[in-house]
């Protein structure tokens, strides 16, 4: 839980985990109490799965641009040259891009049915031919995207601009001055968050 937002989770992700093990461990490890492989250990290996998560992330997005797209993109230009030069009986002008595009006054929709039958197939397999099935596909993807940024911005305001400011990491949590080791207070099995250092909020903000 975060204060002033008492309850607050974070999410129940490797994200949430990390900033969990950022918090608790680091504070365990630079004031020496617990045991501290065991702590150092934990925050290491939760950083790296993150890092390893990222990168994952962007592997997949350079191979998906490199390997599959351009393949896809080459087929759909082709099939789309072919249509056209078809539907226009060749009276067609050649794009920048070697792409043959229809002279106005040329269509003739009657020559679809002409077309060898593997062609109409794939002309109707493009997704474009399709623009009430690609447009909810692409409006549940920028759903869901706008739904990431706003958990992200909630959490960047909640962490940086509303999380005050401490000296130490020592006081990142309520604890207890009088315990031994400074343990945080727990309340109902959560550990309450008081503040954050500067170092701390510019890592999150990283």
């Amino acid at each position: 839980s975060v204060a002033p937002y008492e309850g607050e989770p974070l999410d129940e992700d490797l994200y949430g985990v990390s900033i969990s093990s950022f918090l608790r461990d680091l504070r365990k490890v630079v004031t020496g109490h617990g045991n501290f492989c065991l702590r150092l250990s934990r925050l290491m290996v939760h950083i790296s799965l993150l890092g390893a998560l990222v990168s994952l992330q962007c592997f997949l997005i350079y191979e998906m641009r490199v390997m599959v797209c351009p393949d896809h993109v080459h087929t759909i230009r082709a099939m789309y040259d072919k249509f056209e030069a078809w539907m226009y009986d060749n009276h067609t002008w050649v794009t920048e891009y070697d792409d043959r595009r229809g002279l106005d006054g040329f269509w003739d929709e009657t020559r679809f049915h002409s077309m060898p039958k593997e062609d109409q197939e794939a002309i109707c397999a493009l997704p474009l031919a399709h623009p009430y099935f690609a447009f909810c596909i692409l409006l549940l993807w920028t759903f869901t995207v706008i739904v990431d940024i706003r958990r992200l911005s909630f959490l960047i305001k909640l962490l940086i601009g509303r999380v005050p400011t401490v000296a130490t990491v020592y006081d990142i949590f309520r604890h207890d001055d009088d315990e031994r080791n400074g343990r945080p207070i727990r309340e109902e099995g959560k550990v309450i968050l008081v503040g954050l250092t500067l170092g701390i909020k510019a890592v999150l903000l990283l």
